[in-house]
């Protein structure tokens, strides 16, 4: 038996543990999981609704903590660290990310590697909440049902 098929033995036997693993995995790294994820949910192994859920959830709640992390280190010995690593740039992406924040939060979802920096910087930025948790929800829909829909064509 290959590994392949040992791990899709796992997924059709423990499918609460897959999908745990599927939301914890959305804090770290997104589309290799909402892809991976989709083609075994293409293969039959799970379920498409619920598949969808847990990786809405997951991204949405994953964001929240880059959010909080930003928001909470800016005190720090780490906020001060990055403070002063990043004062040179603090203008520029301040201008660029918060002022354009609802677009931004879109376009950092598909541009590889800039999802959880702009996410931190947000939170560092105290962006109001209410509007991030809003525009996040949107973004994550977008961003997940498109990766989503791939992620079937690419098992098909």
């Amino acid at each position: 038996m290959t590994w392949v098929e040992t791990l899709l033995a796992f997924v059709a036997g423990n499918p609460a543990v897959t999908y745990g693993a599927i939301f914890l995995a959305m804090f770290i790294e997104g589309e290799a999981v909402i892809l991976l994820s989709s083609i075994v949910a293409w293969q039959g192994y799970l379920r498409w609704d619920l598949l969808a859920a847990v990786l809405l959830l997951g991204a949405y709640t994953g964001n929240l903590l880059w959010y909080a992390a930003g928001r909470y280190t800016q005190g720090t010995r780490i906020g001060t660290w990055v403070k002063g690593r990043a004062s040179r740039i603090t203008g520029w992406i301040d201008r660029i990310v918060l002022d354009r924040y609802p677009s931004f939060a879109i376009l950092s979802k598909f541009l590889y590697g800039t999802n959880h920096a702009t996410l931190f910087l947000v939170g560092w930025n105290r962006y109001p909440l209410k509007k991030f948790l809003l525009i996040n929800l949107y973004a994550n829909v977008i961003w997940v049902s498109t990766i989503l829909i791939s992620g079937f064509f690419l098992g098909f």
